[in-house]
C-alpha cells in the first residue's frame, strides 16, 4: 500500500491549519476521501485524509465524541474540516476540536479557498510519484537478500542483511517455539511475543511434507526466504499492520 507523511511544507502550502494539541504531519495517508456520513467506519480502511464540512454532524461533545472515535478505531490519518463562505462553519467548533484531541486524531482545518477535489488530487499524484522510487528501492532490497541467501550461513547473513535495510524486528524460531535466531537489537518483549505465538506444528505441504519459500519475495507485508522446514520466521512492524508468519 502506497503512502506518504504530508509535513508541515504541504499544510501550508494547501492553506490547511493544524487545530492546537494536534500534529498531522507525520501521519502515513493511503488517500483522500471525502464524506458527510455521520458514522463512516465501514467505508474506510484505515490511513485515510478524512474531509468533511460537518454538514450532518451535530456539534454536540458526545456526538463529536462518537464521530472521531469511529473514525479512530476505523484507522483514519486524520480529520480535516471545511470552513468558509456558504458553509456550515467558519471557524472549528469545540466539541469536534475536544474530541478530536481527546481521541489523538490529528485535525486540520481547510479554508474554501483550497477545494476538497485539490487535497484529494495532490494526495494521489504525490503518492503516485513515490512508487517507482519505491519499486526501485524493493528491487535492490530483494537482489541484496536474494544473494546473501546463497552464501554459506545464510540464516545469520540474512537477519543481518535485513536489520541493514529495516527497522522491523525478525525473529526464528524451530517448530517447538525455540529461538532460532533474531535481528540484532530484537527487544526482548519482540521475542517473547513471537514465542508465545508460535504453532507447536508445521502444516504439511504437497504430499505430506513441510513447504518452504522456494525463493526470496517480497509481499505487502514483508519478505520471505528460504528456511528450515523446522523453522518459521515471525515479522512484525512497520511493514507489517499484523504479525506476519513465512515458513
Amino acid at each position: 500500500m502506497r503512502t506518504f507523511a504530508p509535513g508541515r511544507s504541504w499544510i501550508r502550502g494547501n492553506r490547511a491549519n493544524v487545530e492546537p494539541g494536534d500534529d498531522a504531519s507525520h501521519r502515513e495517508v493511503t488517500s483522500a476521501h471525502v464524506s458527510e456520513l455521520t458514522s463512516p467506519g465501514d467505508w474506510l480502511r484505515g490511513g485515510e485524509l478524512l474531509m468533511t464540512v460537518g454538514l450532518l454532524l451535530p456539534m454536540r461533545l458526545p456526538d463529536c465524541r462518537a464521530y472521531v472515535s469511529e473514525c479512530a478505531t476505523a484507522g483514519v490519518a486524520a480529520l480535516a474540516l471545511g470552513l468558509g463562505h456558504g458553509l456550515p462553519y467558519q471557524e472549528c467548533p469545540e466539541p469536534l476540536r475536544r474530541a478530536a484531541r481527546e481521541s489523538g486524531v490529528p485535525l486540520l482545518t481547510v479554508p474554501d479557498e483550497t477545494p476538497f477535489i485539490a487535497v484529494t488530487k495532490w494526495v494521489f499524484e504525490t503518492i503516485a510519484r513515490r512508487e517507482p522510487r519505491e519499486l526501485q528501492t524493493a528491487l535492490e532490497i530483494n537482489r541484496t537478500l536474494s544473494a546473501v541467501a546463497t552464501r554459506s550461513a545464510p540464516l545469520a547473513a540474512l537477519l543481518s542483511a535485513w536489520s541493514e535495510v529495516s527497522a522491523t524486528p525478525c525473529v526464528v524460531c524451530d517448530v517447538a517455539g525455540r529461538l532460532v535466531g533474531a535481528t540484532p537489537a530484537t527487544p526482548p518483549a519482540v521475542i517473547d511475543a513471537a514465542q508465545e505465538r508460535w504453532p507447536r506444528r508445521v502444516p504439511p505441504g504437497p504430499a505430506g511434507r513441510s513447504s518452504t519459500a522456494s525463493r526470496c519475495t517480497r509481499s505487502a507485508r514483508g519478505f520471505r526466504w528460504p528456511t528450515s522446514p523446522l523453522a518459521r520466521t515471525w515479522i512484525s512492524g512497520p511493514e507489517a499492520r499484523r504479525p506476519y508468519w513465512s515458513r
